[in-house]
């Protein structure tokens, strides 16, 4: 009975050491390296393999600036929850027009201005790391699936932002603004007494126009 209870007492210690191994890992590791002999020569070797620069002739119309948390957790069987990760972020995304696109004509003393629907496009997800907090000693968060959660989180803000119809029509009516200022400036300066009223038209109900 003796020999049963001071392997009993063994086994237990042994367990609390590996959890407590396990628990403090990052602190112990942090302790090994810094007593470690390490040679101090760090080697850098930066390759760059190709510059492509792109002519772009587009007009930024609107932005939307979500801020916000996600929490994400992990379920085990039996366990419950063995891996948590709460991380505050900032999303944006901007409403945008190809203005190589845009199409120009007249009808007597009116300018007709046709230009394609702002799309969806520009979108970025900044995370604030300082703030984000993990318990995942259970089942380490590792660096990929830490990406993918933000990945995801990007993914599904920008498609709930370039599915609201509210932001759709905000960004066409600033379109419409912006190129009436652009024509409101021309004619500031017309010193030729030409005057003209302006048409701006979506593409796709020009063509219907012209049908």
């Amino acid at each position: 009975m003796k020999r049963f209870f001071k392997w009993l007492i063994k086994v237990v210690l042994l367990a609390a050491v590996v959890l407590t191994l396990v628990h403090f890992r990052g602190p112990i590791l942090k302790w090994v390296w810094s007593v470690l002999p390490l040679n101090q020569t760090v080697t850098t070797i930066s390759e760059q393999f190709s510059e492509t620069l792109t002519a772009k002739n587009t007009l930024i119309v609107y932005e939307v600036t979500l801020t916000g948390q996600e929490t994400v957790t992990q379920d085990a069987a039996l366990i419950g929850t063995v891996q948590k990760v709460t991380m505050p972020y900032t999303f944006t995304m901007s409403y945008s027009v190809d203005l190589d696109k845009a199409q120009l004509s007249s009808e007597e003393n009116k300018i007709i201005v046709r230009v394609p629907r702002p799309t969806p496009g520009y979108q970025k997800l900044e995370v604030d790391e300082d703030s984000v907090t993990k318990t995942d000693w259970l089942y380490p968060l590792t660096t990929r699936r830490y990406a993918q959660i933000k990945q995801e989180v990007e993914d599904r803000l920008f498609a709930q932002c370039s599915e609201n119809a509210d932001y759709q029509a905000a960004a066409w009516n600033n379109t419409e603004e912006s190129i009436r200022r652009m024509f409101d400036t021309i004619k500031q300066q017309n010193t030729l007494g030409f005057i003209f009223n302006l048409e701006i038209l979506p593409l796709e109900e020009a063509a219907e126009v012209r049908e």
